[in-house]
């Protein structure tokens, strides 16, 4: 019976061991986990050290996951915030010259004094205020949208033939008005890769802008030219030509040659050019001597 009681206990005395012992170590456990997320969340616990395969081990690389989680998504939050931001401030910034106007004429066609032809002559002015505003916004919105990757590129090996083809029939008016003309020279065509979509986008800009800076009956000039990696689009117009000291300005945003800030413009068109181009993995570059003109090159990926 003594034996008994004696084995009993020994068995109560043991249990209270191990519940003790085992209370001690999570007591324990629980404050190092504790210590850990502490340490982590104030940066005092370098993540990338080799640690050893223990429990502590393996919560550091959980919380390590989790924080670095937290943290991207913090800064893609923060980023989409002051893209928006941006995005807000040069809309108020580039619609601030054309509202004005807008409510100028506005008021202008008000006046009951004006002939049937000057009343023409204002709405005209109005609509085309009307369709910069409208040209701008889309710009702006279409740059924010590719700079923070909303928008996603379908790229693939298509013809260059067709792009260039589409490309310059959108600016045929443009063209037309200033009696210009737009000389492909002859080449076979490839498969480049790039979205036709923007890329159009790419081709047209710069081809407006040698419209633009270009005086009446002159030439615009398209050579393709074959590379080992990459296929040169070259645009060569007669225009007033680019300082030197402005190539590596011109692809800024908003930013304006010293030698056109007269002439109507917003400075975004190979500022989006560049954008796009680098999102398909080709790029830009400028060549230009004042006075005679400038050479635009856009370099497209060969299909492999």
């Amino acid at each position: 019976m003594e034996l008994i009681w004696i084995v009993v206990l020994l068995a109560a005395l043991f249990c209270g061991l191990i519940l003790l012992v085992s209370r001690i170590y999570i007591n324990r456990t629980l404050k190092k986990i504790s210590q850990i997320i502490n340490n982590c969340l104030s940066g005092n616990i370098d993540l990338d050290k080799e640690v050893a395969e223990t429990r502590e081990s393996k919560i550091t690389m959980q919380l390590r996951t989790v924080i670095e989680r937290a943290e991207h998504e913090k800064n893609c939050a923060k980023l989409e915030k002051n893209e928006v931001a941006t995005l807000l401030s040069d809309l108020s910034h580039q619609l601030k010259t054309p509202l004005a106007n807008l409510s100028m004429y506005i008021e202008l066609l008000k006046d009951e004094r004006l002939t049937r032809e000057e009343q023409q002559e204002f709405i005209k002015k109005v609509s085309e205020q009307n369709s910069k505003m409208e040209w701008l916004t889309k710009m702006l919105i279409q740059i924010s949208r590719l700079e923070v990757g909303i928008i996603e590129f379908d790229a693939a090996p298509i013809e260059l033939r067709e792009t260039l083809s589409e490309s310059i029939s959108l600016v045929y008016g443009s063209t037309a008005r200033k009696r210009m003309e737009i000389e492909v020279e002859d080449f076979t065509d490839c498969k480049l890769i790039h979205s036709r979509k923007w890329t159009k986008e790419v081709f047209v800009n710069i081809f407006e802008n040698a419209i633009k800076y270009s005086k009446e009956y002159s030439k615009i000039l398209v050579r393709v030219v074959p590379m080992e990696i990459y296929t040169k689009i070259m645009i060569i117009d007669e225009g007033i030509g680019i300082s030197k000291e402005e190539f590596s300005q011109i692809f800024k945003r908003f930013y304006r040659g010293k030698q056109v800030r007269e002439t109507e413009g917003s400075g975004l068109g190979l500022y989006l050019a560049q954008l796009i181009l680098a999102k398909e993995g080709g790029y830009i570059t400028v060549d230009s001597t004042v006075g005679r003109g400038s050479v635009f090159s856009v370099f497209l990926q060969n299909s492999k």
